[in-house]
């Protein structure tokens, strides 16, 4: 009996037809399957192979500069997903303001940035701010928001 047949149903692993037509399937769909895994591995980061690293460096405009190792162009990609772009007191700013008109204070440190907002805000506005901050902030650094 082949190995795939242990794939199948009991009361067709010794069936002479099953075996034939399974077995024709199996080997005219094999390196389809192998290939569309490949590809499935393409479309996320994190599972990306050498093959994959140029679309995602295309797409996200990073350059490695010649020769690089494997996992530091997959962990430059990462890093670039999970920033999306500068982090710094205007961006922040810019986001805030296109959010929220009111005032607010900010408080940096190491790897925290605090906002506090001197009027009281709506829950649902501070999830859009936190979402909008944390798609430009470095995974380093947390937001913590608040209003008063």
């Amino acid at each position: 009996m082949s190995e795939k047949a242990n794939n199948r149903p009991e009361i067709y692993k010794n069936d002479p037809y099953a075996e034939k037509i399974c077995g024709g399937l199996y080997e005219q769909t094999r390196d389809c399957w192998a290939d569309c895994e490949v590809f499935k591995n393409q479309l996320f980061a994190t599972t990306a192979t050498e093959e994959g690293y140029e679309a995602w460096e295309q797409a996200h405009g990073i350059h490695h500069g010649g020769f690089q190792a494997a996992g530091d162009r997959r962990e430059a990609i990462l890093e670039k997903l999970h920033s999306g772009g500068s982090f710094d007191r205007k961006t922040v700013d810019a986001i805030i303001k296109s959010i929220v008109d009111t005032e607010y204070s900010i408080t940096e440190s190491k790897n925290r940035v605090s906002i506090v907002f001197e009027t009281a805000l709506d829950s649902s506005i501070l999830a859009k701010l936190n979402d909008a901050l944390n798609t430009v902030r470095p995974l380093h650094i947390k937001v913590n928001l608040r209003s008063i």
